[in-house]
């Protein structure tokens, strides 16, 4: 099965996210979770907002690449030159627990579009 799905890939800081970023993310998150938590939402939400803007947080970003033959170019200049779309991301931490180095994910989330496409 062909999906058709071209991505990149960028990190992130939580402490270093511009507002536009942080825009995108709380309206993934929105959509992808109001339902979920029902009438806790808003409760939810602020604290994710707090957590997600930590000098701890760590992001990985996914970008839909939809710029056609200039895919053949180089992916790092795409990327760039924003050529594409934020259609995901990941949020985690490195943390100690116990003195063991931990690394915690606190979210996963897609836009609807590209889930299921492997």
């Amino acid at each position: 099965m062909q999906h058709d799905l071209s991505v990149c890939l960028k990190s992130g800081c939580g402490d270093r996210l511009s507002s536009s970023l942080k825009q995108h993310v709380r309206k993934l998150l929105k959509k992808n979770m109001e339902g979920f938590y029902g009438s806790d939402w808003p409760l939810q939400a602020k604290v994710k907002r707090k957590e997600m803007s930590s000098t701890d947080a760590r992001y990985i970003f996914v970008r839909e690449l939809r710029c056609g033959d200039a895919y053949e170019a180089s992916t790092q200049r795409i990327c760039e030159e924003g050529c594409d779309q934020i259609v995901g991301f990941v949020h985690y931490r490195f943390t100690l627990e116990e003195e063991i180095p931990v690394l915690n994910v606190y979210e996963i989330q897609l836009e609807s579009q590209i889930q299921g496409k492997g």
